[in-house]
């Protein structure tokens, strides 16, 4: 789909393929554990703005997300990271994204944002261990990272991992086992 300024906006398929050929393979740079999983995650994101440098390259939306996915397949960290969910601080805050995401997925994890962000920059502030997240690594642990594990499964499966992204979680538990830090 062209914009109107001539410029063809990102589309998930784009944007997931490119995913898949520079943000895979190396353990920190994973962002999504399948195609699935990132067309879903993807559907959510608000399109932004195509050939708009400042919607490009910032902002919670599929255009940055696409801007930063789509550059050379070096195993560059810090622009998977930016492309991925989270956004990297770039393509959002982690905890607006998380919170967005959360509204799309899991509606009734929380009664609303403020109390979803309140909860969020809890996890963020005492427990954001590792800026690069990669979904195979964090299964387990009282993190924000595992909190958006769940999160991006619930993308696919809502009933099981929705509980387990709010403060009082089963799964994202210190000492539950299965992955944690590192990086």
């Amino acid at each position: 789909m062209s914009s109107s300024t001539g410029v063809v906006a990102a589309t998930c398929e784009a944007y997931c393929a490119a995913m898949e050929d520079n943000c895979t393979g190396e353990e920190t740079v994973e962002q999504y554990v399948d195609e699935a999983q990132c067309l879903a995650v993807c559907a959510a994101f608000p399109p932004g703005q195509a050939g708009r440098r400042d919607t490009a390259q910032k902002g919670n939306n599929l255009e940055c997300r696409n801007y930063w996915g789509s550059g050379p397949a070096d195993t560059n960290t810090g622009a998977c990271l930016t492309a991925g969910p989270t956004g990297g601080d770039t393509c959002g805050d982690e905890c607006e994204n998380f919170c967005f995401l959360a509204d799309e997925f899991c509606p009734d994890a929380y009664d609303d944002e403020d109390a979803c962000i309140s909860d969020c920059v809890a996890f963020t502030d005492a427990q954001f261990e590792d800026p690069f997240f990669n979904t195979n690594t964090y299964q387990s642990g009282d993190t924000y990272m595992c909190r958006m594990n769940q999160l991006l499964k619930a993308a696919l499966d809502a009933g099981p991992n929705c509980p387990n992204i709010v403060e009082v979680s089963a799964v994202c538990v210190d000492g539950a086992g299965g992955g944690g830090g590192g990086g």
